[in-house]
């Protein structure tokens, strides 16, 4: 076998190839049989070598994107059949934007499904009352005019809205100032001691 197909050969097996990917061992010199064959491929890249040491039938990242094409290759490539595919470019966009796409709609449909919750508000207005009635039947034929009347506050409204906002900081101020006796109660017990 000449040298030629020998370092084809080589190639082949580090990379791709159709035809023969077998090496055989150099029959001038004794080889033992955990020996394992190698050869060392010289790279020139822009001027730059780059020395490789392939050990055949092991993967070699550096020359995997060789392809070889002998005369075995040819044969394979006119007489066989050949599997075709073809991906365009940019096509995993489109499973990226379905995934998308579906998380809008579920947000989507969350938010929409909290907004058709019934209004809980009515249960805040105790009795029967005209507001009441008017809560209750809310909905796109509800009169926003007397629905605006009513949300208006009259002055003795205000004055008692006024009067409620005071009892509440009042009552507020009262809890603050019972938490500080409490601590100034453990401050003067821990300074005691």
């Amino acid at each position: 076998m000449d040298l030629v197909n020998q370092d084809a050969r080589v190639l082949a097996n580090a990379g791709f190839t159709r035809g023969d990917r077998e090496v055989l061992p150099n029959v001038t010199k004794p080889i033992a049989n955990e020996q394992k064959l190698s050869a060392d491929v010289v790279l020139l890249d822009g001027g730059t070598e780059k020395k490789i040491r392939f050990f055949l039938c092991t993967s070699c990242p550096d020359l995997q994107s060789f392809y070889v094409f002998d005369s075995t290759s040819v044969r394979v490539h006119m007489n066989d059949a050949n599997q075709l595919s073809f991906s365009p470019a940019g096509l995993s966009f489109l499973t990226d934007l379905a995934s998308i796409t579906d998380e809008v709609r579920l947000r989507l449909n969350t938010t929409i499904s909290e907004y058709t919750q019934p209004a809980k508000f009515i249960t805040l207005f105790q009795g029967i009352s005209s507001v009441s009635q008017i809560l209750m039947n809310l909905g796109t034929g509800t009169n926003q005019e007397q629905l605006k009347l009513l949300s208006n506050l009259s002055p003795d409204e205000k004055k008692r809205l006024g009067e409620i906002n005071i009892r509440i900081a009042n009552a507020e101020l009262d809890k603050f100032k019972h938490r500080l006796k409490i601590k100034f109660k453990v401050i003067c017990t821990n300074d005691l001691s």
